[in-house]
């Protein structure tokens, strides 16, 4: 029996065919450590390999088709960068939401405001700039509202509680001027007597059982108010009560508050009266934000018209 033959039975042997021994021969070179065979594989391994090739490119395929591919990884540095910039992209985002909400306050405040029948004002938001002494000899207050912004001597400035201020007084012009104002407080003497009412405790109004004081004149001090009144303690005024214009001159601040009562002292001209002191809610010096409400008379439909 010659040496390739091999034994299969007593009587039968079975000789390998010529592709046996080739893919004999792949089997072991496939099994040898790849240093051993690297020396004569380069065109060489391409020939031994090729009987493989079909069956790889198919194990690759089903691979590909069963296995997901792996994510993208990222290196800490670049996830950082990643999330810096996320960061910023929701402050901008943030940022133009609340510039929505401010266009959107604008225009309804530019559309203005019918506050009482007949009367109708738009406000505009303005900031306290400074204050510097006027020729007149007192201390005004500049806002950064002028002429340009359609403000007029006249024009009132409330807080964003609708609580009164002062008054324009003059009105800068030409050049940077147009957006420059000069505002007076409503404590200075030089506002003169105006007429007010005294609300009762917790209460908002200027009509009805609301009133305590139907309407009485009050004399700007300087720091505050008086308004003298007969049989305060009939009146039950006391400490706390609110104080609102009702000054036909100041049509557009009619309602508004301007302080409360601190304190009840006897009239020093008049045993039967009592001098009733109301000091600010709020003083123009100590606020930074404030809003103007310039009186709208509307022209042709569809046009507006400042006063």
């Amino acid at each position: 029996m010659a040496p390739w033959e091999v034994p299969i039975a007593r009587h039968v042997t079975m000789r390998p065919g010529p592709f046996g021994v080739v893919l004999g021969v792949v089997l072991v070179v496939s099994l040898l450590p790849a240093r051993w065979i690297s020396p004569w594989t380069h065109r060489a391994s391409e020939l031994v390999g090729l009987p493989l090739v079909p069956l790889g490119d198919g194990w690759t395929a089903l691979r590909h088709w069963l296995v997901r591919p792996p994510e993208k990884v990222v290196s800490r540095e670049d996830a950082l960068l990643l999330e810096d910039e996320n960061r910023l992209l929701r402050l901008e985002l943030n940022r133009s939401r609340q510039d929505v909400r401010d266009l959107r306050r604008q225009l309804e405040l530019y559309q203005g405001e019918e506050i009482e029948p007949g009367l109708r004002v738009r406000f505009i938001d303005a900031r306290v700039v400074g204050s510097e002494p006027h020729t007149s000899g007192e201390l005004l207050h500049r806002i950064n509202a002028g002429s340009a912004r359609g403000v007029v001597p006249g024009t009132q400035v409330v807080t964003r509680r609708n609580v009164l201020l002062g008054e324009v007084v003059e009105v800068a012009a030409g050049g940077t001027g147009r957006t420059i104002s000069y505002v007076r407080p409503m404590t200075s003497p030089r506002v003169g007597r105006f007429e007010a009412r005294i609300l009762r405790d917790g209460e908002s109004g200027v009509h009805g059982d609301d009133v305590l004081v139907p309407g009485g004149m009050v004399t700007p001090t300087g720091d505050g108010w008086s308004m003298d009144v007969k049989s305060a303690a009939a009146l039950e005024i006391r400490p706390g009560n609110e104080v609102v214009v009702v000054d036909s001159a100041r049509r557009d601040a009619f309602g508004l508050v301007i302080g409360r009562v601190v304190a009840i002292e006897p009239d020093p001209s008049n045993a039967q009266w009592q001098r009733v002191r109301v000091e600010p809610v709020f003083r123009l010096e100590n606020e930074h934000a404030v809003e103007l409400r310039i009186p709208v008379r509307e022209g042709p439909p569809g046009r507006e018209v400042g006063p």
